[in-house]
């Protein structure tokens, strides 16, 4: 949750030391970059634990459909007939000249 930009620093809210500590690690220098990219100078980025990005809604849990492929036209599940990547712990089929061995 973006808090303000103060001259050229960014701050950005969080939940919580566990989410300030993981985007800290991840993301403040993408962010870094992609601020300076669109306001054209040097931006950096402090991530802070803000009771208001607490109070947000928490997004669903990593095995439960996505909203954004429910929202994209011909967007698919893994593991839906549609995307073609096998469904977590989906067991390949034999090849017929494994089968033919035994």
């Amino acid at each position: 949750m973006p808090v303000a930009l103060d001259d050229t620093i960014f701050v950005l809210g969080v939940a919580n030391d566990f989410a300030r500590e993981w985007v800290e690690k991840r993301f403040t220098g993408k962010v870094s970059e992609a601020l300076g990219a669109v306001l054209g100078l040097e931006v950096g980025v402090r991530v802070v634990v803000d009771e208001r990005a607490a109070a947000l809604p928490v997004a669903p849990a990593s095995g439960a459909p996505s909203d954004a492929a429910a929202a994209t036209p011909g967007a698919t599940e893994p593991g839906s007939p549609e995307s073609g990547a096998p469904a977590a712990g989906a067991q390949r089929p034999q090849s017929a000249a494994r089968r033919e061995r035994r």
